[in-house]
């Protein structure tokens, strides 16, 4: 908790900005937070130094290019260096997986995996187990199924609420051209880009970008531009929660999502496919926070939760939401 009393008012109303839209102009920022913009890019600059702020993405919707997400999770026998390295280094290497997280708890590591059918998951799993079975003493497999996003309301101590349109919905696959893609791999890379820039990049000009990226947020292609920090630079530690589910109903499931999309600490979730029908993450102080949450939880929508599973996120080895060069357009 000491280095969030580091953080004053202005970081964390800046930090609410860059959450709910990491693109926009630092004089609107200003504004909204009623100081300078000179105050607010020095605030943002050193938020970078302090490794407060990892990054500033546009987060591209794999759906609109009929790509679809499973997760893989494991536990081991045995937590040796040299099997830990060994997975981890593929994983790294393998264009496909676009998250791979260290946990404590019940699994080991978690990654997930875009693929544009079952056939192709199947057989990428396939591999993996062919090099990496022997030492697994569980697997889970789920998918993404419309997960939502949600802002940080703890940083203000106020309620979340959502910041981007659901993706990962059912694949539509949208055409797009070279100038596209080229934008959308600048954005991911960092979404405050200028316009300017990229305009030069592409050899075109700063009001064709514009016009672009509009088109892009239009279609839901970028559904949001989103802050990523170091959450245990302001406090706060990394867990994912999955939740089994029986005798549900779609207004218990509704009641039990809205509990969930409100709670400050709670970031996201989603339906799945497997094990859970619900799974979510949360930025919360400490495990017994954790556990205060989760038994406020089963305690709310007892007659509908069957059994809860979670994790510690104490480590993201891979993080990227860009999948443009394995699409290999």
């Amino acid at each position: 908790m000491q280095e969030i009393q580091n953080l004053d008012l202005l970081d964390r109303k800046i930090l609410v900005e860059l959450d709910q839209n990491s693109r926009q102009p630092f004089s609107i920022i200003a504004k909204k937070v009623r100081c300078s913009r000179t105050v607010v890019e020095y605030r943002v600059k050193k938020l970078f130094e302090r490794g407060i702020i990892v990054s500033l993405s546009a987060f591209v919707d794999p759906a609109k290019f009929g790509l679809t997400s499973w997760k893989v999770y494991l536990q081991f026998h045995n937590k040796s260096k040299e099997v830990d390295k060994a997975i981890t280094d593929f994983l790294q290497k393998e264009e496909k997986v676009w998250w791979v997280i260290k946990c404590e708890g019940n699994f080991d590591l978690m990654f997930s995996v875009l693929a544009q059918n079952v056939h192709e998951f199947y057989h990428f799993l396939n591999y993996f187990q062919s090099k990496f079975s022997k030492d697994e003493s569980r697997i889970e497999i789920t998918t993404h199924i419309n997960p939502d996003f949600f802002s940080r309301g703890y940083l203000l101590n106020k309620e979340s609420k959502k910041v981007c349109s659901t993706f990962l919905k059912e694949p539509i696959i949208e055409k797009l051209d070279k100038i596209d893609l080229e934008i959308l791999q600048s954005l991911i890379k960092n979404s405050r880009m200028p316009s300017t820039e990229i305009a030069t990049r592409l050899n075109t000009t700063a009001r064709i970008v514009n016009y672009r990226i509009k088109e892009l947020l239009k279609k839901k292609i970028i559904t949001n531009f989103r802050l990523i920090p170091n959450v245990n630079k302001i406090g706060r530690d990394y867990y994912k929660v999955m939740l089994q589910l029986k005798d549900l109903t779609k207004d218990k499931e509704n009641k039990l999502k809205k509990y969930l999309e409100v709670h400050p600490n709670i970031i996201n979730l989603s339906n799945t496919w497997g094990p859970w029908e619900i799974e979510f993450e949360a930025e919360i102080e400490s495990y017994k926070k954790l556990t205060e949450l989760i038994n406020q939880i089963r305690n709310e929508f007892s007659e509908i939760i069957k059994k809860m599973e979670f994790v510690l996120i104490y480590e993201e080895i891979k993080a990227t939401n860009d999948f443009l060069n394995y699409m290999k357009y």
